[in-house]
């Protein structure tokens, strides 16, 4: 939920109320409401952070139409009425909008209470600017308890410049005021003069975030849509008339190679559409875009748009052609009917390779889900040049688990995609063992913000996938990580291919942070079987990070890890550093580990600093430890190669060497300044990267991904785009550190155009110091571990 506004706003203009008009649209479900920081005052430098989209909560219900019903609800005498904000819809934090501009705010709400909002019910304004709007306003609709609607508001921006907040909320009709308080506020820009005008003013923006279409988005071919990104106008130069966002190289996709950029002030974020077509061929491809001056100076961030056109079964290779296959024949040895429980059998597929590449033996067939039958769970493919069949056999061996199993296989390039039809393997055995399948969170979805201290209830949706039921006497245990309830509960007796919801009634712990809780089902013999059921939270009260859009990806996957390596044995108060000379150079937290750092405005980083520092991690504490994992000159490969390793870990890969002897929790991963030689091989160093996340995650320690500076020599823009979509993917943190660079002299690179720009002493961050690469190298990764240590490690 997101923090209340005073009732008292003294630096914000009131104005005479005006008309208002209200429209209300019944949604789905949503999920919790997003957490959203306290207003800033009128003189306060502010920053419009990206609103996520909320995914959808489940419901039982079909959605209802926007309409009065002839069988209207009525509320129960003792219900209780509440309101959770969900999203704004409309008009996010510090838009910007001109004197007397007039602008529609939509608030998405959800009832969260136990009462219907029928007639009587309003919303009304509590303090602030209320930017020409009524005391009160009536909900015209019925919004039935558990769902959600769309309230929308005309309001009129203010004559005069500044910041302006408007705070509202919902009423009962005996004047009760409850819920979420749902709030407008905007920056009134004054338009004195053309922009480019001005003088001395400087150039520059930076990309906050792809608000439609991400990266590598699957189009079918000559498909519509539109790409919007958000740009922060980072300079000092007001965006105005004549500004533009045009195309730069790449494949255009638009019938315009320029579209016009609204009024933009320095310090606010504007949404920048453009209007595309994806390519009639199939293949990989991207797009990039350039603000522009009036002058015709570019500058900024260069937005790009990469996109997988592709029809419908097919996949993309990183080489650019076409891997798809079709499915010829299959067959069983022997049949599935005399197969017992230990009995070994063997599946062969005839796949046709239908697509444009070649597959060779890197190319795999594995398996994608299901029972786990036997130990194989990969095998290669044959030589397939476009056209041909091949046969590709696995042998398997039948579970103990009882009931019909059944594992999916699926083919995949040496690059890791995945292509052509599913691969079924179905067996059934007489086994002793009771099956369980997860279905559905029915409450608290993972990652779900829960108030300090507040209980909750935890519903899973399970099914009993086994050929004996579950007798008398069966319990849900806990089995690891936050337990945040009771260690065992009864689970009532259920038949085979019965479904049922436990309930465990859990408890927020009172730190901020993400906590992730494993379950399992045992039997009254003790037998620990079917699926794990988790359940997974977020106790908001940590922000801090929230101000930094170059720190991502923290979730509640990242305390899952941190769970599975304390029982490994690995160190909470520990971190690696992994990379090339960048990570390895003096520069790089030698200074903060050897005590000669000063805080500044960042003495908030002091206990962050005093937790790592404590601890020794090899030589000495994290921050000055030396680290087997970071030389001058590597490429991600140098990671992998054991012949790059230390003597202490003879036949290990240098990154597996530091794992293993340092026993982190975290390890800052920022490599790939030196795999481009002539060129750059994006699908080798993607595969090594994957590698080198694979391993991290295999010795259950945080991988923390940072993007690459820009250099002259070896533009890092394409290896950032793979950077930031495997942390996505993995849900991993990233730290992108590119994009503070880009806002510095000279984009924060020294006068070698490949390295950081360094000050005598970079663990200064105060004054000038913090225009300096290694700087901002610093303390971003102090700001990445302090998250961490408050919201997984504590």
């Amino acid at each position: 939920m997101r923090s209340q506004l005073p009732r008292s706003i003294d630096s914000i203009k009131q104005f005479v109320p005006a008309s208002i008009a209200v429209v209300l649209a019944l949604l789905t479900l949503l999920s919790c409401s997003l957490f959203r920081p306290n207003l800033p005052s009128a003189d306060m430098e502010t920053l419009s952070p990206e609103t996520p989209t909320p995914p959808a909560i489940p419901t039982a219900q079909a959605t209802p139409t926007v309409t009065h019903t002839p069988a209207m609800p009525e509320n129960p005498v003792d219900c209780l009425p509440d309101a959770a904000f969900i999203d704004d819809i409309t008009i996010p934090d510090n838009t910007v909008l001109a004197p007397g501009e007039t602008f529609t705010k939509t608030w998405r709400m959800e009832n969260t209470g136990t009462c219907h909002w029928l007639d009587g019910y309003t919303l009304v304004f509590q303090s602030g600017s209320r930017m020409s709007g009524p005391e009160s306003m009536p909900l015209p609709f019925m919004v039935e308890a558990g769902l959600a609607a769309d309230i929308s508001i005309d309001l009129v921006a203010p004559s005069e410049p500044g910041v302006y907040a408007g705070l509202w909320q919902l009423q009962a009709p005996d004047g009760t005021l409850f819920g979420t308080e749902p709030y407008v506020q905007i920056v009134v820009q004054e338009l004195e003069s053309e922009a480019g005008d001005q003088e001395d003013c400087v150039y520059s923006a930076a990309y906050v975030a792809d608000v439609t279409i991400p990266d590598d988005t699957e189009m079918e071919p000559g498909e519509s849509f539109t790409k919007t990104w958000r740009m922060q106008n980072s300079g000092t130069c007001a965006w105005g008339e004549d500004y533009a966002l045009v195309f730069l190289r790449g494949s255009q996709m638009s019938d315009s190679g320029s579209v016009p950029v609204p009024y933009t002030a320095p310090g606010a974020t504007v949404d920048i559409s453009v209007l595309m077509t994806a390519p009639d061929d199939e293949g990989i491809y991207a797009s990039v875009w350039r603000l522009q001056a009036p002058d015709g100076t570019q500058f900024g961030t260069e937005p790009y748009l990469r996109i997988v056109v592709k029809t419908p079964g097919s996949s993309i290779s990183s080489s650019g052609c076409l891997l798809d296959a079709s499915l010829v024949s299959d067959a069983m040895s022997p049949s599935s009917a005399s197969l017992e429980p230990g009995d070994s059998f063997s599946v062969t597929w005839r796949l046709r390779n239908i697509g444009t590449c070649s597959w060779d033996v890197s190319y795999q067939v594995a398996q994608v889900s299901g029972a786990r039958m036997g130990s194989q769970s990969v095998s290669p493919v044959p030589s397939a040049a476009p056209g041909s069949t091949v046969a590709i056999t696995v042998n398997l061996t039948v579970p103990d688990a009882g009931g019909t199993l059944q594992s999916i296989w699926r083919l995949r390039a040496p690059d890791g995609a995945w292509f052509g039809p599913d691969l079924p393997v179905s067996v059934s055995g007489d086994g002793y063992v009771p099956g369980a399948a997860f279905i559905a969170d029915v409450t608290i979805p993972d990652n779900s913000r829960i108030q300090p201290g507040s209980s909750f209830t935890k519903i899973w949706r399970v099914r009993n996938n086994g050929l004996y039921p579950w007798e008398a006497g069966t319990q849900l245990v806990f089995q690891q990580g936050d337990q945040l309830g009771t260690s065992a509960i009864s689970v009532p007796a259920t038949a085979p291919g019965a479904v049922v919801d436990i309930s465990l009634t859990m408890t927020a712990p009172s730190a901020p942070g993400f906590y992730v809780g494993v379950w399992k089902l045992r039997s009254p013999a003790g037998t620990i079987f079917g699926e794990a059921l988790t359940t997974t939270i977020q106790v908001p009260g940590f922000t801090r990070y929230q101000d930094m859009p170059y720190i991502s990806g923290i979730s509640g996957h990242a305390r899952a890890i941190f769970h599975a390596g304390q029982q490994r044995g690995n160190r909470a108060s520990v971190f690696s550093k992994v990379g090339d000379s960048i990570t390895s150079s003096w520069d790089f937290m030698i200074a903060v580990g050897d005590g000669y750092y000063q805080l500044g405005s960042y003495e908030y980083l002091r206990p962050a600093i005093e937790y790592f520092i404590a601890a020794t991690a090899r030589t000495s504490n994290s921050f000055n430890n030396r680290s087997l994992a970071a030389y001058g000159g590597w490429t991600s490969a140098d990671l992998l190669d054991p012949a790059k390793a230390d003597p202490l870990c003879s036949g290990y890969a240098p990154l597996e060497c530091e794992l293993r002897m340092v026993k982190p929790a975290v390890a800052l991963i920022m490599i790939g300044t030196n795999d481009p030689i002539d060129y750059v091989d994006f699908g080798a160093y993607e595969r090594n990267l994957r590698q080198i996340i694979g391993l991290t995650l295999r010795y259950d320690v945080i991988p923390v991904l940072t993007t690459l500076p820009h250099n002259t020599y070896r533009d890092a823009e394409k290896q950032n785009e793979i950077i930031r979509r495997l942390a996505r993917e993995y849900d991993i943190p990233l730290l992108d550190y590119w994009s503070v660079m880009e806002t510095l002299p000279n984009r924060g690179l020294g006068e070698d155009y490949l390295h950081p720009s360094a000050s005598p002493n970079p663990a200064i961050f105060e004054g000038e110091n913090l225009q300096f690469g290694y700087t901002q190298r610093n303390l971003t990764a102090i700001q990445m571990l302090d998250a961490l240590m408050n919201l997984v490690l504590h």
